[in-house]
């Protein structure tokens, strides 16, 4: 056999093997299994969850990646956020980001509120500060005030901060697969790296649904 051709075969052999090293991530290194798995929103389907901060620099950086990302998901992936609560100034911008939600305040009002932190120094770290924020969107102080302060959005919070306890968060961004999985960026070395790695486990979980089904 000539050493061309030897050549030839030893790059077929090794171009899947490349392949398949470049789309693996391994447990430990990229990505860390829960000791004890957390409850999912649907079990029938893959549910992804982003813990995240308005305040976190770095929840701002990946925020365009994740709007692009949430868009290719299929439809057996359920997506959702959930605000992180190390702090004080945390559970202020938790209750603001439910308040948001429970408003039904287009998703645009939430990129404004990480634009508002970050560009332009504006905290909407005070109850008084937010209402002012949310006339442009044509919610009046009264009405601010009486969802931020609901039974419904405290509750939210509560919820939250029982799924970091059980996700074992250590920071943000991170994201949660299945109940399964947690990764974060310190893992991944960036924020980009993290989708990459969610969706080799959506992959991963989406197989074992299959198993059992």
């Amino acid at each position: 056999m000539s050493k061309f051709l030897m050549r030839f075969l030893t790059v077929l052999l090794l171009v899947p093997l490349l392949a398949q090293a470049k789309d693996s991530f391994e447990e430990g290194n990229q990505y860390i299994r829960l000791t004890q798995p957390i409850p999912v929103s649907d079990p029938i389907k893959i549910d992804v969850i982003e813990a995240f901060w308005y305040g976190c620099p770095h929840c701002y950086e990946l925020e365009p990646y994740i709007e692009s990302w949430i868009k290719t998901l299929a439809s057996d992936v359920n997506f959702r956020k959930v605000p992180a609560l190390f702090g004080k100034e945390w559970k202020i911008h938790g209750q603001l980001y439910y308040t948001v939600q429970a408003l039904s305040l287009d998703a645009k009002v939430d990129v404004a509120i990480f634009d508002s932190i970050h560009q332009k120094n504006h905290r909407l770290n005070d109850p008084d500060a937010m209402a002012k924020f949310f006339k442009v969107y044509g919610v009046s102080e009264n009405q601010f005030m009486k969802v931020y302060q609901s039974f419904g959005v405290r509750n939210q919070l509560r919820q939250a901060d029982a799924l970091a306890r059980g996700a074992q968060l250590k920071g943000v961004p991170s994201l949660v697969v299945n109940g399964k999985y947690r990764i974060s960026s310190n893992n991944t070395g960036g924020a980009k790296k993290m989708l990459e790695v969610a969706d080799f486990l959506i992959k991963k979980e989406r197989q074992a649904l299959k198993l059992k089904g």
